[in-house]
Order: structure tokens, then C-alpha cells, then sequence
């Protein structure tokens, strides 16, 4: 009997033994547990989406959500990876490179614990452009065949970038046009410009006028005794005084007759003169030139 109760209080301390390192090893394990706790940022979070031209993480504690991570976690040295290759990032003009519009995946390391998340890389802002000139004009008939639009903008984005030009300019109608630049980069994000153009007024036809200067061509036709001065006639014609033969002129003929014309054409009465002549602005005043074409 005796025995029989020492067996029965072994197995009972056994029990009790055993149910004790159970509920020793639940605690510890629960309070190492407790100690490793380690969690990332749910997947949808704002922190897993970064917009292009972010620098390339290299901190994994904006990963981490210290909430449910204990604070042995947190405090333990933690390391990022992100699986990229050279030609998926862009380098700035300062050196610093960034990832390119995608999604690349990635894993955080703490103690023994490696966590994987995915970062997704987006695009939400829109191309810059500028205008060299807000305005252009072009002369009536210009030949617009081969011009370059776009070399009166310029513009800057992150992403390469297309220009699409929309002009209907018509050279050959005046008037005021507007050509559109649509600038849109690969995320669908655009900007759009507008330059103002005229195409100017159809030139008037040049007149070409005869001889020098502003001179113009007359034809004048007229009796030549209109432009000359003459004395026709006697200056002492009839009779002397009584006594005196024949009836003849003591001074009958010419003695102003011919021309007395200021002209060099040499004109006589009843003469009449035809010319074309060159001359300025004031007309002629009636004296013959040099180089007058006399008909006779």
C-alpha cells in the first residue's frame, strides 16, 4: 500500500512536471515571440507607393510598422533589398539615380527574420514646357513645308516626353492663327501651349515708272509760234514820205522774222513741233529742249 501511494505521487509530480515545462515552454516561446515581433507596412499603404524621381530607399525602417513590431525589432539593425536592374533606373544631372515607373519587389531583413514587400513606383505629375516666344508672324507666301514648330518650345519632365503640333497657318490667307502643342509623357500625364501667329499682308504690286526718279512721260503737241518768240512782218512796211519812187518797203523783210526761240530746235512760225520729253515735277513752262524731235 505503501508503495502504491509513492507511485502514485510520482506520477502526479511527473504530471505536474510535465504540464509545468509545457506551460514554461507556451511562456517562452509566446514571450520570445512577443520579442520578435516584426511586421511591415500593409501592401496597400501610401509608403509602398513612391512617385517617380523619389530616391531609391535605402532605409527599411519607413517600412516597418513599429505598431505591431516590439521594441527588441525595432531597435535591431535592419537591411533592404530591391531586385532592379541598371537600365530600369534614371540618373539626374546631380548623379542621384531613381527607379523607373513599375514595380519592383524587395525584402526586409531583421536578426533572423526576412520579410518581402513590393514597391510601386507611379507618375502623377505632369510635363513642364515654355515658350521661347509667345507670338510669331510670317510674310504673306512663306513655304511652311519644312519649318520646325518645335523649336519654338522647350520642355522637362522625368520621363522622356512626345510633342504632338496641331497648326492649320495658311500663308497664303492673312490673318491670325494659333498652333497647339500637346506634351505628353509615357504615364499619360500632358501639358498643352499655345503660339499665337499672323501671317502678315499680301504686299501691293511694285510700279515701275519711265526715266529717272519720280518722273513721268507726257506727249505735247502744239504750234511751234505758241512756244517761240517772233517778229514777223515790217518794222517800217508801206510808203516813205511823198516824193519818194516805188512802193516797196524802206525796211520790208525780216528784221526780227525767223525764230527768236529761246529753244536750240531753231523754230519758225507755222512751224509745228511734236515731243515726247522727260521732266519733273513742275510742268513745262514752254521752252524747247535740248533733244526735242521737230516734225515738219
Amino acid at each position: 500500500m505503501e508503495k502504491k501511494k509513492k507511485i502514485i505521487v510520482g506520477c502526479s509530480a511527473g504530471v505536474v512536471a510535465i504540464v509545468a515545462a509545457i506551460g514554461i515552454g507556451f511562456w517562452y516561446n509566446s514571450y520570445q515571440a512577443e520579442q520578435n515581433r516584426f511586421a511591415l507596412l500593409p501592401a496597400d499603404s501610401e509608403v509602398y507607393t513612391m512617385e517617380l524621381g523619389s530616391v531609391t530607399p535605402s532605409d527599411a525602417s519607413v517600412f516597418v510598422d513599429n505598431e505591431n513590431t516590439s521594441e527588441k525589432m525595432q531597435d535591431t539593425q535592419k537591411d533592404i533589398h530591391l531586385n532592379y536592374t541598371e537600365d530600369q533606373t534614371i540618373t539626374k544631372e546631380d548623379g542621384t539615380a531613381y527607379l523607373k515607373v513599375g514595380d519592383y519587389e524587395g525584402t526586409v531583413t531583421a536578426g533572423s527574420q526576412e520579410l518581402p514587400f513590393t514597391l510601386h513606383i507611379v507618375d502623377t505629375t505632369a510635363p513642364e514646357a515654355t515658350l521661347s516666344q509667345e507670338s510669331i508672324s510670317f510674310e504673306y507666301g512663306t513655304d511652311l513645308t519644312d519649318h520646325d514648330w518645335n523649336q519654338y518650345i522647350s520642355t522637362s519632365d522625368l520621363d522622356e516626353t512626345s510633342i504632338t503640333v496641331e497648326q492649320a497657318v495658311d500663308t497664303h490667307t492673312a490673318g491670325s492663327y494659333t498652333v497647339k502643342y500637346i506634351i505628353v509623357d509615357p504615364s499619360g500625364n500632358s501639358v498643352e501651349k499655345e503660339l499665337a501667329v499672323t501671317v502678315n499682308e499680301k504686299p501691293a504690286p511694285t510700279t515701275t515708272s519711265s526715266g529717272s526718279g519720280s518722273s513721268t512721260s507726257r506727249r505735247n503737241t502744239s504750234s511751234g509760234s505758241n512756244h517761240s518768240s517772233t517778229n514777223s512782218g515790217s518794222s517800217s512796211s508801206g510808203s516813205s514820205s511823198s516824193g519818194s519812187t516805188g512802193s516797196g518797203s524802206s525796211s520790208s523783210g525780216s528784221s526780227s522774222s525767223g525764230s527768236s526761240s529761246s529753244s536750240s530746235g531753231g523754230l519758225t512760225p507755222g512751224q509745228s513741233w511734236e515731243t515726247e520729253m522727260q521732266y519733273g515735277s513742275s510742268d513745262r513752262d514752254g521752252s524747247y529742249y535740248y533733244g526735242d524731235v521737230i516734225w515738219y
